[in-house]
């Protein structure tokens, strides 16, 4: 059993009683979040704590200035057990876009893994230039955990949580006072076909059990690489350079927010040859599905593929919602035959 608490930094617009989301209590009051991963001994696997260390707030909810050139993020980080052993990374997303930031010691990219020394809190830097966004804007701002974020597959034996399962997200608006210069960062990689955007009635199969307060608040999302969907340990077996992968997610739900979806391969970005972003909406009573092909030129042996819903008007939609940043579960990319691996294994 893995318990997931959400505590990011939202405005309170009301009481919600709902089923659907046992695990969110108190959602959104502070901008922090934490998951704790309990093993055959509880506390075994370890726990994640990840809060900002400053903020301001208005009756939206949290936020922090950008006041130009580089901007220091702090986070204080509480770890314990193999999921402050295995490294914890973070991905940063602004009005829905993947933000390359940097560290003291490292250069722009997209993800960075801290390996917290001790148990208790310690802090971490992030340091970026906004990608987006202009003197005036109140944008939506993401950090998203990655956790073991080098595990592989074939050659590690760790159970618990890695990457995008269970990564605990926080987030808060960045309110620009000066307009961010013109930088040159690292660019997703080009690997997507045009995607294609359409909307399917929803089944009573998919819906059957929701209230229509559900269908306002909540939403649900899924994933597919191949057919094969983000449950449990998914793996795509006979992956080939040559062959691409046919790329699908689903999301239906709450109408009142739209998103930018992101795909990442190996903890990068990848977008469309012309790197226009993937804009979802979603209607009422319709199910929005998105679908791509990924170019796996440069591939080798084992890729992870996971994907990020980001919220652009989280904190300005009329109603409270769950309907907040989102990542999926990984799927592997695996080169040998499904056969191959269990004749292997066993």
């Amino acid at each position: 059993v893995l318990a997931l608490l959400l505590a990011a930094c939202t405005p309170e617009k009301g009481p919600r009683e709902t089923t659907q989301n046992p695990t969110v209590e108190n959602v959104f009051t502070q901008p922090s979040t934490t998951v704790t991963v309990p093993g055959e001994d509880a506390g075994d696997l370890g726990s994640l704590r990840v809060s900002l260390t400053t903020w301001e707030t208005d009756d939206m909810g949290c936020y922090l200035n950008y006041t130009g050139a580089e901007m220091p993020l702090t986070l204080s980080i509480e770890a314990s057990g193999k999921v402050r052993e295995n490294g914890i990374g973070f991905l940063l997303f602004v009005d829905g876009l993947p933000q390359p930031y940097r560290t003291a010691d490292e250069d722009y990219a997209y993800l960075h893994t801290f390996y917290p020394q001790l148990e208790n809190s310690c802090q971490v830097e992030l340091i970026f230039t906004p990608i987006t966004g202009k003197s005036g804007d109140n944008l939506e701002m993401y950090c998203v955990s990655v956790l073991n974020p080098d595990f592989s597959f074939t050659e590690d034996d760790y159970t618990g949580p890695v990457y995008t399962s269970w990564a605990p997200p926080i987030g808060f608006r960045l309110n620009y006072q000066q307009t961010p210069p013109a930088e040159v960062f690292p660019q997703g990689s080009p690997r997507l076909s045009q995607p294609e955007i359409r909307k399917e009635p929803l089944s009573y199969s998919e819906v059957g059990t929701w209230t229509e307060q559900d269908l306002l608040e909540s939403i649900e999302t899924h994933l597919y690489a191949n057919g094969v969907t983000d449950t449990r340990t998914p793996c795509v077996f006979g992956i080939k350079e040559s062959q691409p992968i046919q790329l699908r997610y689903e999301i239906f739900g709450s109408p009142y927010v739209r998103y930018h979806l992101v795909f990442f391969v190996d903890n990068q970005p990848v977008a469309s040859q012309d790197g226009t972003p993937i804009f979802v909406d979603v209607e009422n009573g319709q199910k929005t599905i998105v679908e791509a092909q990924l170019d796996m030129t440069g591939f080798d042996t084992e890729s992870v593929l996971y994907a990020v819903l980001v919220p652009q008007n989280y904190f300005s939609t009329p109603i409270r919602t769950f309907a907040t940043v989102t990542p999926s579960s990984p799927i592997f990319l695996l080169e040998f035959a499904q056969e191959a691996y269990y004749n292997k294994i066993h």
